[in-house]
C-alpha cells in the first residue's frame, strides 16, 4: 500500500513542472520575440522638405511602413530643428473650402502605409531654427505607441523639384 499514495503525488509533480516549464516559456521568450519584431515592423521611408517661401515654417513629406501584423499609432514628433512640430491634415471641407486641422494621434493600421504629402497630412515645422537651402537636412524624432522613436533625416529640396515618388520608394 505504501506505493500507490507515492505513485499519484509523483505525477502531480511532474505536471506541475511541465506546467511551469511551458508558462516561462511562452511568457518569456515568445513574448519579448513578437514585441521585438512588430518594434522593428514600423518604419519612416525617404521624406522631403521644400525650400520654404516663408523662412519661419515647412511642411515635411514622407511614408510610413507598418509590414507587421499589429497596429500601431503615432503618438508624437519632433525635431531639434524647430520649436513647434505637429501632424497637421489637410482637407476639403462641404463648401469647398480648403481646412487643416491638427492630429494629436494617428493609427497606423497593420499592414498598411500612410502617405505625408501636401494636400493630406503633413509634418508642420514651426519656428525653424535656421533658414532651410537646398541640400540641407532636417531632422524628425517620431514617436510611436509599439514601435518606440524613429528617427528620419529629410532632405530639404528646392520648391520647384519634383515631389519623391511615394509608389516607388527605394526603400530609404
Amino acid at each position: 500500500m505504501s506505493h500507490h499514495p507515492r505513485r499519484p503525488r509523483a505525477i502531480l509533480v511532474l505536471a506541475a513542472l511541465a506546467a511551469a516549464v511551458v508558462g516561462l516559456g511562452a511568457c518569456g521568450h515568445g513574448g519579448s520575440s513578437a514585441e521585438a519584431t512588430e518594434a522593428g515592423s514600423v518604419t519612416v521611408v525617404g521624406g522631403q522638405v521644400a525650400v520654404p517661401p516663408n523662412p519661419d515654417q515647412a511642411a515635411a513629406r514622407f511614408l510610413i511602413q507598418n509590414t507587421g501584423s499589429t497596429a500601431d499609432t503615432l503618438v508624437a514628433v519632433s525635431s531639434p530643428d524647430a520649436d513647434v512640430v505637429e501632424i497637421h491634415r489637410s482637407e476639403i471641407d462641404g463648401q469647398g473650402r480648403a481646412t487643416m486641422g491638427e492630429v494629436s494621434r494617428l493609427a497606423v493600421p497593420a499592414r498598411s502605409e500612410v502617405t505625408f504629402e501636401p494636400g493630406g497630412l503633413h509634418v508642420m515645422l514651426t519656428g525653424l531654427h535656421h533658414r532651410l537651402r537646398a541640400g540641407d537636412t532636417v531632422s524628425l524624432r517620431l514617436t510611436f505607441a509599439r514601435a518606440g522613436v524613429q528617427t528620419a533625416e529629410l532632405e530639404v529640396v528646392d520648391a520647384s523639384a519634383e515631389p519623391m515618388d511615394m509608389d516607388h520608394h527605394d526603400g530609404g
